[in-house]
């Protein structure tokens, strides 16, 4: 299966998990991550990427980052983003990785079968492809002929409230909502936030030290279940709701409605230990991390 995420890696530490796990599968050759996209302005978001995947060995996966200036770009939406860069990886800086949409455009038109979109960070990126031009013309319509459906970390619908990813940009979630051409895919903040999640300092170091970072020993994980739904190896472990519509209105709030459209809500299926169990099994493999760019990044340190 080929996918490729958008992430706001650099805040909230579970993007690093993530990322993480979706290396891991990548080389154990049961997904093929074809590229890694960042969706804020924090200057050390391509860098961060970049650390974690060449801590797995993975330097030809392609990085692209959000061009739009001062989105998300605060201190403390880089939390540990400047960090691993500075510890992990030579210190480049977001002009040196290029525009995510382009990054997208060249994954899917060299991808020969349907890919899946991991969304786990805004959905500005997203919105803004759909506009971009493609040789088959627009973003959606590259979308529609070569993905097969996109997986958001995104939306409340439990409870009346924004959540934190829609919250940041309101005006791309709805855009997405309404015009992406194919299946979505959404976790639910509130069905969710009872997995916690602990990485190994021996075999996902990087991942380690964005927990430390972020102040942290183990944390909820909304990332990596929604990248452990969308490579689809786990689905005995998710059930969805009937189709129907998600919208959200001018103040982020998220509301699903069964019927017409091609939108699903997912929720568990199994209890939240077993999916902590089935995310630290994936990420805590000694046999999958890149044991020469480990040590040499601590030589570094």
């Amino acid at each position: 299966m080929d996918l490729i995420l958008d992430t706001d890696i650099g805040s909230d530490c579970d993007d690093a998990m993530a990322l993480a796990m979706l290396n891991v599968l990548h080389n154990q050759k049961k997904i093929n991550l074809l590229a890694v996209t960042h969706t804020t302005s924090v200057e050390w978001g391509g860098a961060c990427i970049e650390s974690i995947n060449r801590f797995y060995g993975n330097d030809e996966i392609s990085i692209g980052v959000l061009k739009d200036e001062h989105f998300i770009d605060s201190p403390q939406n880089n939390v540990y983003a400047q960090a691993l860069a500075e510890r992990y990886c030579p210190r480049r800086r977001r002009e040196d990785y290029p525009d995510a949409r382009l990054v997208l455009r060249n994954a899917l038109e060299a991808s020969n079968e349907k890919v899946t979109l991991v969304c786990i960070g805004q959905l500005r990126n997203l919105a803004k492809f759909l506009k971009y031009k493609c040789a088959v013309g627009y973003g959606a319509d590259l979308i529609a002929a070569k993905v097969s459906k996109v997986v958001i970390m995104g939306g409340d619908f439990s409870e009346e409230r924004p959540e934190y990813n829609i919250l940041c940009d309101i005006a791309s979630a709805q855009n997405v909502s309404e015009y992406c051409p194919v299946p979505l895919y959404f976790v639910d903040f509130s069905f969710w936030n009872k997995v916690f999640t602990r990485p190994n300092k021996q075999n996902a170091e990087p991942v380690w030290y964005a927990y430390k970072c972020f102040g942290v020993e183990k944390r909820e994980s909304w990332d990596p279940l929604t990248a452990l739904f969308a490579c689809g190896l786990y689905d005995e472990m998710f059930k969805t709701t009937q189709k129907g519509r998600v919208t959200f209105d001018n103040m982020g709030v998220s509301r699903f409605s069964e019927g017409d459209g091609d939108h699903y809500i997912l929720k568990p299926a199994v209890s939240a230990r077993k999916l902590e169990e089935a995310i630290e099994n994936i990420v805590n493999q000694e046999e999958f991390k890149c044991e020469r760019y480990s040590a040499n990044c601590l030589r570094q340190s």
